[in-house]
């Protein structure tokens, strides 16, 4: 019968110093949540007039089509952190392996993501740069005066 209220004291007492942790770090972690907003360009590209959207277009794909290109990849590394984690007896050297393997990824896509982002920038005008640096510190994204394409415009509210 010990053992029982041991046991409970001990993750009682793990739960509450997790929920502490939890509570310290969401006061005096970082202020930005939601995706990283060097990722919104192409979305901010969408306010630019038909021309200027059109040279850009290039630019704006490439990162799509390097993150479809490299999500098979990803897919199979957390599918083999996955089973590792389920299988028995726990193999804790071949599931390091395998989180390093899985972070080596991410890092190579993000990598390839910010030079995607680099290029992009060096094409805009200093009144387009500025636009984005405010849209990306806004919350929520650019204003759109006009709906993206291919978008119904919006029906009047009665």
């Amino acid at each position: 019968m010990n053992k029982w209220i041991l046991g409970g004291l001990a993750l009682s007492l793990c739960l509450n110093v997790g929920l502490a942790g939890f509570i310290v770090g969401e006061q005096h972690g970082p202020r930005f949540r939601g995706p990283d907003p060097v990722n919104s360009y192409p979305r901010w590209a969408r306010h630019l007039e038909k021309g200027r959207r059109a040279e850009l277009a290039p630019l704006l794909r490439a990162p799509m089509q390097m993150r479809r290109s490299h999500r098979e990849q990803l897919r199979e590394r957390h599918q083999r952190v996955r089973s590792l984690l389920a299988a028995a007896p726990l193999d804790v050297d071949a599931l390091e392996q395998s989180l390093n393997n899985l972070n080596a990824e991410l890092t190579a896509q993000r990598d390839l993501s910010q030079q995607a982002f680099l290029r992009f920038v060096q094409q805009l005008d200093d009144a387009e740069r500025r636009s984005l640096a405010d849209a990306m510190l806004r919350r929520g994204g650019p204003p759109h005066a006009k709906p993206p394409p291919n978008r119904p415009e919006p029906r009047p509210v009665m």
